[in-house]
């Protein structure tokens, strides 16, 4: 269904969401993402790219529980699976290798389930997190960083093993710490 769909047990599912769907709904969605991946493919650099999903991603969802993919490119709301997920289904038709990473978050108060995604630059694996950053008014604070920066508040609980991401972006255009 989607190109360049890589093999983890995530993508399956969201393939199977999206075939499950009626063909009106399903042409919808992948309307709405071809949209976006079709503006992240003007610029040349993977990087560029990637930000452009980010914050067309950020800027179109609003956070609300129980709303998944479906709900984030109709109804612009969603859950962090339903962020996670038109995530990779944008980057998928933007050519980015992008998965869905299953685990944990904590943000200070409470630890509960999470999803976010992995994308890969070049040879490197890279955490991103979408709905992070825009609950977080609108930053960058989980856009292309490490497993190191990312184990502070994120935890993998994957049935398989994920790509390892073992270094920060090296270009730094948002503050982010060195990790």
């Amino acid at each position: 269904m989607i190109p360049h769909l890589q093999l983890y047990p995530t993508q399956y599912q969201i393939d199977n969401k999206l075939t499950s769907m009626t063909p009106k709904k399903r042409n919808k969605i992948l309307k709405a993402a071809k949209a976006i991946a079709d503006k992240a493919s003007e610029y040349d650099q993977t990087f560029d790219k990637i930000k452009v999903i980010h914050d067309e991603l950020r800027d179109l969802i609003k956070y609300e529980s129980y709303k998944e993919m479906e709900s984030a490119f109709l109804e612009g709301k969603a859950d962090c699976s339903g962020y996670a997920d038109a995530f990779c289904v944008v980057c998928q038709l933007a050519g980015i290798d992008c998965i869905v990473v299953w685990g944990t978050a904590h943000n200070g108060a409470m630890t509960s389930d999470h999803a976010w995604n992995m994308v890969k630059i070049a040879d490197d694996w890279y955490n991103v997190d979408v709905c992070w950053d825009d609950v977080r008014l609108f930053t960058h604070t989980y856009f292309l960083r490490s497993d190191k920066a990312f184990s502070s508040n994120h935890t993998v609980k994957m049935p398989i093993s994920c790509p390892k991401a073992t270094k920060r972006y090296p270009v730094d255009k948002y503050g982010n710490e060195a990790a």
